[in-house]
């Protein structure tokens, strides 16, 4: 049966939805109306945009409902001048306060991933909210643990010669030049109290999703980049984190304490709260190179 259909008897003719479809679905059938081509159905990326431009919500999409996932935007609100002023002053907060953040703020914020673009619908990515500061207490040890054996291998001169063999050039590179020289100072070190890994945030966001599904590492990156921009318009503080991730990935001990399933791989994760100190001037990074 399929699924995906229009329906010829409410269809204004218009041929809004061939004209967005980006894999070219549809097309004019015998009588004016809008048909799905059978052969290029399997190319639906359920991006429902065909959906969103049919006045007359003749459209059918498995999955997707006028209802549910179609509503009224609007015209755009914000211009390039206050969108660059609002950029500008969010940045990573790493020193959070003792405030938790509300169930209110933090649903409006996980609203926000709902409106984010993504390379694959079936990218299958969670988001595991952690609130409980004695769940994370208990799984610092066992991160910090991690850190030191991966220092181990870092430093081993066998060890480190496979790594760099079997790992990519940026993945090595990462752990070498940006990684290395803070286990050199033992900097997540948790024995004493200190926190450097989730800097005593509040709350926890864990994006993880089945190892095989399609798309899953880049479509991470894009909706915690969105739920990091929501956080500061929610006046929250946020940081975007791979140490939480990278350990959880190698450690069954933290999975259990995270609910992360087994099948599942961590890609990135967010720390937020309200933030404990107040920087009331910008700081402009140059790290894009421009080429024209």
């Amino acid at each position: 049966m399929n699924l995906h259909s229009i329906d010829s008897a409410v269809c204004k003719k218009c041929g809004l939805c061939i004209k967005v479809c980006p894999n070219k679905m549809l097309a004019t059938a015998s009588d004016g109306t809008a048909t799905f081509i059978p052969g290029r159905i399997q190319l639906c990326m359920s991006c429902g945009q065909c959906m969103a431009v049919c006045n007359a919500k003749a459209v059918t999409i498995p999955g997707l409902s006028y209802e549910e996932n179609i509503f009224e935007s609007g015209e755009q609100t914000v211009d390039i001048e206050k969108l660059s002023h609002f950029m500008a002053t969010r940045r990573s907060v790493r020193n959070f306060s003792d405030k938790p953040v509300p169930d209110d703020v933090l649903h409006k914020l996980l609203q926000s991933i709902e409106y984010a673009p993504y390379g694959s619908e079936h990218n299958g990515i969670c988001v595991t909210v952690v609130r409980d500061r004695q769940k994370i207490a208990q799984a610092l040890p066992i991160m910090s643990e991690f850190y030191r054996w991966l220092y181990k291998m870092l430093t081993g001169r066998m060890t480190r010669f496979f790594m760099k063999r079997k790992m990519s050039p940026e993945l090595f590179n990462t752990l070498d030049k940006h990684l290395k020289p803070r286990l050199d100072v033992n900097h997540y070190d948790t024995s004493d109290g200190t926190d450097h890994i989730t800097r005593n945030a509040p709350c926890v966001l864990i994006f993880h999703a089945p190892k095989d599904t399609p798309e899953h590492s880049q479509d991470g990156m894009i909706y915690v980049t969105y739920a990091a921009l929501a956080a500061h318009a929610l006046g929250l503080g946020a940081c975007i984190n791979g140490l939480v991730g990278a350990a959880v990935n190698k450690r069954d001990e933290l999975r259990q304490i995270f609910d992360i399933p087994p099948e599942n791989e961590v890609v990135i994760s967010l720390l937020l709260g309200y933030p404990a100190v107040k920087i009331k001037k910008g700081i402009r990074h140059k790290n894009v190179k421009v080429l024209q």
